[in-house]
C-alpha cells in the first residue's frame, strides 16, 4: 500500500489495513510451523469485522519489552527501531507507527526502557534498551509468570464427545471457581497463531491438555507449557486410552481419565481439581 493510498483511507479502514499488515509482517518474521489453528467461524469473522481483536495496550507493552530483550541478546544494546517500514509496530500489535512510538515513551516514563529518538537519525529511528526493572519484566514474560486468572485448554477441535466435556463440564466448573477455562476459539486475535498461542499459555494460570485424539498441537502446547514451568495436567477419554495410549514419553505423567465406565462427570472433575491443587495451583 502506497502512502497516497493509505492517506486516502478513513481512520477505521486504516486501522483494519494496519491489522492486516500486522498479520503479514508477523508471518514473514517467523518460519516456525504453527500449532493446530482454531477454527474460523461466523462469530469470529463478525468480531474481527468490528475490530474486537485489537491487541490491548498491556499486551503491546509485553511484546515491545520481549522484542527489545530478544534483540539485545542477539545484537547487543542499544536496539535500533526504525519507524519505516512499520514492522516494529506490526510485531508488537500497534495499529500505527505513532502509537508504537507513544508506547515506547510510556515505557520510558514507567522506568522499564530507556528510549530516545536521536536527531541524527532525522527522527526516523528510535534507540531502546531495557532498564533493570525492564529486564525483570522481560524475565517474567519469557518464563510465563501468569498475568491473567484463567486456565488454557488444549484439545482437538470439533470432536463432539470432547466438546461436551469441555463446554458442559469443565467450563462451568472452573468459571464458578474464578478461573475461566479458555481455548483458542475463546482467545482468537490477529497475528501468527504460534505467537498468540505462546502468549496465551504464558499468561494462563495453568494448562489442561486433552490427549484423546493424539492431536500434535495439543502435545506441542503441553510441552511448551512445561518448558516454562507452567502447571500442566493431562486428561484423556478412558476408552480412547484403552484402544490407543498416548506417546510413551507421557507414561510417567499423571493422566486424569474422563468417560470411565460407571463414573459420573463429577467424580472426574473432583480428581482433576485435586490434581491441580497438588500441582501447586492455590486457591482453586
Amino acid at each position: 500500500m502506497t502512502a497516497a493510498q493509505r492517506a486516502s483511507l478513513s481512520h477505521r479502514s486504516r486501522t483494519r489495513a494496519d491489522i492486516c499488515e500486522s498479520w503479514v509482517n508477523r508471518i514473514e518474521d517467523d518460519d516456525a510451523p504453527a500449532p493446530e489453528m482454531a477454527s474460523i467461524n461466523p462469530d469470529v469473522i463478525e468480531r474481527a469485522r468490528k475490530n474486537e481483536f485489537l491487541v490491548t495496550r498491556a499486551t503491546q507493552a509485553d511484546n515491545a519489552i520481549k522484542y527489545i530483550g530478544d534483540r539485545v541478546h542477539v545484537d547487543g544494546p542499544p536496539v535500533r527501531i526504525p519507524f519505516e517500514p512499520a514492522s516494529f509496530a506490526a510485531r508488537i500489535g500497534a495499529t500505527t507507527i505513532q502509537s508504537a512510538a507513544g508506547l515506547m515513551a510510556e515505557l520510558d516514563t514507567a522506568g522499564l526502557v530507556v528510549w530516545s529518538v536521536p536527531s541524527s537519525t532525522g527522527k526516523r529511528t528510535g534507540v531502546a534498551d531495557l532498564t533493570l526493572n525492564g529486564w525483570r519484566e522481560y524475565e517474567e514474560i519469557t518464563r510465563g509468570a501468569p498475568s491473567r486468572r484463567y486456565g488454557f485448554f488444549a484439545w482437538e477441535f470439533g470432536r463432539e464427545v470432547t466438546k461436551r466435556i469441555f463446554r458442559e463440564v469443565l467450563k462451568p466448573a472452573f468459571e464458578a471457581r474464578g478461573y475461566p477455562l479458555k481455548d483458542m476459539n475463546d482467545l482468537a486475535q490477529p497475528g501468527l497463531i504460534d505467537h498468540i498461542m505462546q502468549h496465551r499459555i504464558r499468561s494462563a494460570s495453568f494448562v489442561i491438555v486433552d490427549l484423546t485424539d493424539h492431536n500434535r498441537g495439543s502435545y506441542w502446547e503441553g510441552g511448551f507449557a512445561q518448558g516454562i514451568d507452567k502447571p500442566v495436567v493431562y486428561i484423556m477419554h478412558k476408552p480412547a486410552f484403552d484402544e490407543n495410549p498416548p506417546h510413551f514419553d507421557l507414561n510417567h505423567y499423571t493422566i486424569v481419565f474422563w468417560g470411565v465406565d460407571g463414573e459420573t462427570d463429577d467424580v472426574f472433575l473432583e480428581r482433576l481439581i485435586s490434581t491441580l491443587e497438588q500441582g501447586g495451583l492455590l486457591g482453586i
